[in-house]
């Protein structure tokens, strides 16, 4: 998929992947063809600080929290900590967040270069990736997304604009009316919209004229 966006000209500020796609292969990758790269790491993974190799779950005790910078908008303490893996510098983002009272750590991997993005905005670009998959399971769970069964790139252009029509819709709802559960904002969005889809004639329903 990288090889594809990169024969296109597309041009990115950097990636953001979640665990399962932030492989050594994709790691090598980008740092090969200088790819920034932001990504979540597991914590058993091997790292070269300062000479020594460690895993991060053993890095981050290290740096436990209170020697982190708290970020108040996510309540989050993190640090920025530059390593060696797979034979180039990287840095690893150390991310704290308090889970039942207790802080505990999780990791992102970056290939960005420090002076070219801030650790507030690693921070940012990785909660609104969390974001995006949320709305998009919410879309494919509750509004069909996943549902097209047209060949059609046209088609399926249309149906996604048609399911973000629809969370829109569903979403104008609720906001009148917080207390709607989702199923109910649903049917009441429905109704709202009906008259907007030409399925059938009710009385007093104007005709439309060919021109």
């Amino acid at each position: 998929m990288l090889e594809r966006v990169r024969q296109a000209g597309i041009h990115f500020r950097g990636l953001v992947a979640d665990a399962e796609f932030t492989t050594r292969e994709v790691i090598a990758y980008c740092l090969e063809h200088g790819i920034s790269l932001l990504g979540r790491i597991k914590g058993n993974s091997n790292a070269i600080y300062q000479g020594e190799t460690l895993n991060l779950k053993s890095l981050a005790k290290r740096f436990p929290p209170g020697d982190c910078h708290y970020t108040e908008k996510f309540n989050w303490r993190s640090k920025r900590v530059a390593v060696e893996m797979a034979g180039s510098s990287v840095e690893i983002v150390i991310i704290y967040r308090r889970e039942k009272g207790v802080w505990k750590a999780f990791f992102l991997i970056s290939t960005f270069e420090q002076s070219d993005i801030t650790l507030a905005e690693l921070l940012r670009a990785w909660k609104a990736r969390w974001g995006i998959e949320v709305i998009h399971r919410l879309v494919k769970q509750n509004l069909s997304f996943g549902q097209c069964r047209y060949r059609d790139i046209q088609a399926h252009r249309n149906w996604a604009f048609l399911v973000v029509q629809a969370f829109h819709a569903v979403l104008e709802v609720r906001k009148r009316d917080p207390e709607l559960t989702w199923r109910a904002a649903q049917h009441l969005a429905a109704q709202e919209h009906r008259k907007f889809v030409l399925t059938a004639l009710f009385p007093g329903s104007p005709l439309l004229e060919a021109v």
